[in-house]
């Protein structure tokens, strides 16, 4: 009677979630547990055991962003993970924090960079250079009248949620919080990271790169890929994205070559022409996301006709699978043909119009064998205008 109290109260606790595994079936049910290298889910009733390195996402059903009140950090560590908190301290290589009202700690050793203030598209590419800087000492990143952010080097002893306390050349400095868009940490070692097994998103923008996972009565507690161990409320899940050897999407492999030729071409083609019209990865053009009817894939391609996009295949996958359709912000005018060659040979061949944008074109075809694959976004009959095509989803599975 108590094991049935217990796992009552965990199903309560529980979202509904939807899992999708890697050959593109879903099931819907309860999560009684995910222990080791298997997820327990209550459908209807019956217990149902899934293999992890089966799983491609477990989606919490009914969720929406709860953004955190008040001044946030954004500590971003070396694996990847983002961890927000309230206003952080640093003391002794400790950093100190707290999510809601759970308390944490991590060691600087795992921590790229923290942020202060929320980054804009106009604040981004400072922080892209800052980040690319060779660096063998901290880095402050000072706020300019003008809106940029400068990086200043030197060592960071200690800070709090009012001021740093800095060592400039020998001059220690006592610089305040709201001069800063943030922190960048020197790397005191190498990364030495695990393999990441997913991705834990949840409902407050937390992401979370775990080479681990597991569940009790009302947490899901994580390994990160640093080693971190955290935890955070059943209630708070929102989304787990898996990381699979057995599965790799298309967005995530790099081309070995790309091709884009415009409609009308009168003499050589500028770069800064060809950059407007390359294939996206994981967003549409205009840096929009990738949507088809009323499905949003956060994995994917867009390309605009006419483009030739390869891949090489280092290893034996037996599947393609892809939805496609026009993108619907140009639906009106969008006509193209889709072509797909594995080893010259043509695996599918099929014209897309924008009109048919809230029909969702599933493809799937086998590749075994194949070593090279190519895919063509040729024009259809409305000349080049509108033909942004959204390959959803696009991924090989062996």
């Amino acid at each position: 009677m108590w094991k049935a109290l217990v796992l009552f109260a965990f199903l309560v606790q529980s979202p509904t979630v939807s899992v999708q595994t890697i050959d593109g079936n879903a099931q819907r049910g309860t999560i009684e547990k995910i222990s080791g290298s298997s997820l327990s889910l209550n459908i209807d009733g019956n217990s149902v055991d899934l293999s992890l390195d089966q799983l491609q996402s477990i989606t919490a059903t009914g969720k929406s962003i709860v953004p955190l009140k008040g001044a946030i950090d954004r500590i971003h560590l070396i694996d990847g993970s983002v961890i927000l908190s309230s206003p952080t301290s640093l003391q002794d290589g400790v950093l100190s924090g707290q999510r809601g009202d759970i308390p944490f700690t991590v060691a600087t050793a795992d921590i790229s960079h923290i942020l202060f203030l929320q980054i804009t598209p106009e604040l981004q590419p400072f922080l892209d250079d800052i980040l690319k800087l060779e660096a063998s000492s901290d880095m402050l990143m000072v706020r300019k009248p003008s809106g940029a952010l400068d990086p200043l080097e030197g060592v960071i002893k200690e800070f709090d949620d009012t001021q740093v306390a800095f060592d400039f050349d020998g001059t220690d400095l006592d610089v305040a919080r709201t001069k800063l868009g943030g922190v960048r940490l020197a790397r005191a070692r190498t990364p030495e990271l695990a393999k990441r097994l997913c991705t834990v998103k949840d409902i407050h923008g937390n992401e979370f790169n775990c080479q681990a996972i597991s569940t009790d009565d009302t947490s899901l507690k994580m390994v990160l890929a640093v080693g971190a161990e955290l935890q955070i409320p059943m209630s708070d899940v929102a989304r787990l994205e898996f990381k699979s050897s057995n599965l790799a999407y298309l967005s995530d492999l790099t081309p070995e070559n790309i091709k884009w030729t415009p409609y009308l071409s009168i003499g050589e083609v500028s770069p800064q022409l060809e950059q407007l019209y390359l294939p996206r990865f994981n967003e549409s053009y205009g840096k929009q996301p990738l949507i088809l009817g009323n499905e949003q894939f956060t994995k994917g391609i867009a390309l605009h006709s006419h483009t030739e996009i390869s891949f090489r295949l280092s290893e034996n996958y037996k599947v393609f699978q892809a939805v496609a359709g026009i993108d619907p912000r140009s639906r009106d005018h969008g006509h193209v043909e889709l072509v797909i060659i594995g080893d010259n040979k043509q695996l599918y061949r099929k014209e897309i119009a924008g009109q048919q944008s809230d029909e969702l074109t599933p493809i799937e075809f086998s590749i075994d064998g194949v070593r090279r694959l190519r895919i063509i976004v040729d024009y259809g009959d409305n000349l080049d205008i509108g033909d942004q095509l959204i390959l959803g989803n696009a991924r090989i599975i062996k």
